[in-house]
């Protein structure tokens, strides 16, 4: 029965890829008995946050999670080509990277988006998100809620900021 085993439960981009290099350091540190770590580099807050919430419903409630906050400037989009069963058809994105290019296109996202449609919404997105204290304030917002959702179901966490300068703005 897995759900006796104490899990540890790793969300985050790159920043959080590397906790894999230490995973029975992390075993003895947190008296866990598995460490799963669900980094992805290039990852989103949004997609670290439900990928945790995926994994709980598709397995069961970890011990404890461990989500370093990712830059803000990254979201996620509904437009991927292939469907992924813990992050559906979302596609990872980045308003200071307009990364999509007709090859990453005809490979990685669904024909129904169309292809000049999807680059001027990208060049109009950085225009618009250079000042990026708003998205900060939706981060906020995100990791409040989560947090509440962590310490609802009992599981122990550990979020920190990994990648962002948060300059006062007034």
């Amino acid at each position: 029965d897995n759900t006796a085993q104490k899990t540890l439960l790793i969300s985050g981009c790159s920043y959080g890829v590397i906790f894999s290099n230490i995973e029975n350091s992390l075993k003895k540190l947190f008296e866990v008995d598995h460490v799963v770590n669900l980094s992805e580099g290039g990852a989103s807050l949004d997609r670290c946050i439900r990928v945790v919430i995926e994994w709980i419903a598709q397995n069961h409630t970890p011990y404890m999670v461990i989500l370093p906050v990712t830059h803000s400037h990254r979201f996620d989009l509904p437009i991927a080509k292939d469907f992924d069963p813990l992050h559906n058809l979302h596609y990872k994105c980045c308003w200071h990277n307009t990364r999509i290019n007709e090859e990453l296109y005809e490979r990685d996202i669904n024909p129904l988006i169309h292809f000049e449609s999807l680059r001027d919404f990208f060049k109009q997105g950085v225009m618009v998100h250079q000042i990026e204290h708003p998205s900060q304030d939706y981060n906020f917002v995100k990791l409040l809620t989560f947090q509440a959702f962590l310490q609802i179901n009992g599981i122990h966490h550990l979020i920190y900021d990994s990648a962002n300068y948060y300059q006062k703005v007034w």
